[in-house]
């Protein structure tokens, strides 16, 4: 998994139960847990730079076409 960093973090009880009970669904620990999470939201964070990216560069390409 590469290099790895203590990370203490405070959770409201909603989500440290959901965090356990997702644990234990799928046998991994909390931290894996967490790191997928955190992975999964990275991703979509690419995603919708790259979406908005396109959507300036479209319409740069539009205005200059005009």
């Amino acid at each position: 998994m590469g290099r790895t960093a203590r990370l203490i973090v405070i959770l409201p009880r909603d989500l440290t139960a959901l965090t356990d009970q997702l644990a234990k669904e799928k046998k991994v620990s909390r931290s894996q847990i967490v790191s997928s999470c955190l992975r999964e939201l990275a991703g979509r964070r690419r995603v919708a730079e790259m979406v908005e990216g396109y959507r300036a560069v479209g319409k740069e390409q539009k205005n200059s076409w005009t």
